[in-house]
């Protein structure tokens, strides 16, 4: 098959006019990033003149330090990160057909491959519902490519175009090797570690966290769609 650049926010994309209910239920799986500060009452308070203090005020010993217009709070808590998973009703194994059926191309390094799969494809079927859970969310699929991960190797950098979010759909998957991990060192944060999902299954992200997978002890490869979402 002849391989394409494909315009993914336009790929094939169904009128879709979600139901009440499910306008309801927007929202309830999206990947939120709370800091849980405090909610203060930013109203103006009474106007007053905010003491200053230059080389001719008084010093510090001579202020009134009983009287102080502010108290100690705990410790702001630390950023928590949901990562929705979601299961869908596809066959991975037909899937994994169409797939070694197409012409890929190399997209990001060694592991990214730009692909152009068919509508009535179960791989086409597959994108039709991603496209409608970023619907959804309120996102747009912008990119989306494969990613495969042979035995013995890792990705140091799972997607290197930023985007709000990142959905990552395995079509082939090792529970228990290939770990996802979510790089906060950049920011002074520490690398945070979730397990992939099963095949079948799609785990969302956030697009701003440099992501990496550790290495493939399996035997077989892992093979991932990866969808970026704005």
């Amino acid at each position: 098959m002849e391989n394409q650049n494909v315009q993914w926010d336009n790929w094939n994309t169904p009128t879709y006019d979600p139901t009440d209910a499910e306008v309801s239920k927007m929202g309830e799986n999206t990947l939120n990033i709370e800091s849980k500060f405090p909610q203060y009452d930013w109203s103006s308070p009474e106007d007053s003149e905010l003491p200053t203090l230059t080389r001719d005020s008084p010093s510090s010993n001579n202020l009134n330090l009983e009287d102080k217009k502010y108290t100690t709070l705990e410790s702001i808590p630390k950023i928590n990160i949901h990562t929705p998973h979601y299961k869908f009703k596809f066959d991975s194994h037909l899937a994994l057909e169409n797939i070694n059926n197409l012409n890929l191309s190399p997209k990001y390094g060694d592991n990214a491959y730009d692909f152009n799969p068919g509508p009535n494809t179960e791989v086409g079927n597959i994108i039709k519902e991603i496209v409608k859970l970023g619907i959804e969310q309120s996102l747009k699929v912008t990119d989306c490519y494969i990613c495969k991960i042979n035995p013995n190797e890792s990705v140091l950098n799972l997607s290197p175009s930023k985007s709000k979010f990142i959905f990552l759909y395995y079509i082939e998957s090792d529970y228990e090797s290939g770990d996802i991990i979510m790089d906060l060192t950049s920011i002074g944060g520490p690398p945070i570690m979730c397990t992939p999902p099963k095949s079948n299954e799609l785990i969302m992200l956030p697009g701003w966290i440099p992501l990496k997978i550790r290495k493939n002890k399996s035997n077989k490869e892992i093979i991932i769609i990866v969808s970026n979402l704005d």
